[in-house]
């Protein structure tokens, strides 16, 4: 029986990703690790689709369903904070002074309570020793 994705702005289980993320997070050995996932509404040029921001156990990865699929990745020792902006935008603010953060606009319809549990979950994982 093929489980049906319930919401599609959001992943649980690596599975509820798209196949093309899901298949790409395998290939580079970053599914073992995988926590949760929100879909932004970032499109950063014309060729690359929307990006998915991904939770894993040492890293959160923007990924679209691009070929190549990891358009950024940032260990847990290279971000300072990651914020929710009045319930729409998410923050990733760098450990670098000199990186700018990255605003990553959220898709209407974006539950705040998806954005907590993103947070608390990169929280729970950035403080594992």
């Amino acid at each position: 029986m093929a489980v049906v994705q319930t919401n599609p702005a959001r992943a649980r289980r690596l599975e509820d990703l798209p196949p093309r993320i899901t298949a790409s997070l395998r290939d580079c050995g970053a599914s073992a690790g995988f926590r949760y996932a929100l879909k932004t509404a970032l499109k950063p040029n014309a060729t690359i689709p929307i990006v998915w921001a991904v939770l894993t156990t040492t890293a959160l990865l923007l990924c679209t369903t691009h070929p190549r699929c990891i358009w950024r990745s940032f260990r847990f020792a290279e971000i300072n904070a990651v914020q929710a902006i009045e319930g729409h935008s998410l923050r990733i603010i760098s450990a670098d002074l000199d990186t700018p953060d990255l605003l990553l606009p959220l898709p209407k319809g974006t539950e705040h309570a998806w954005l907590s549990e993103f947070i608390l979950i990169y929280e729970m994982e950035a403080r594992r020793p």
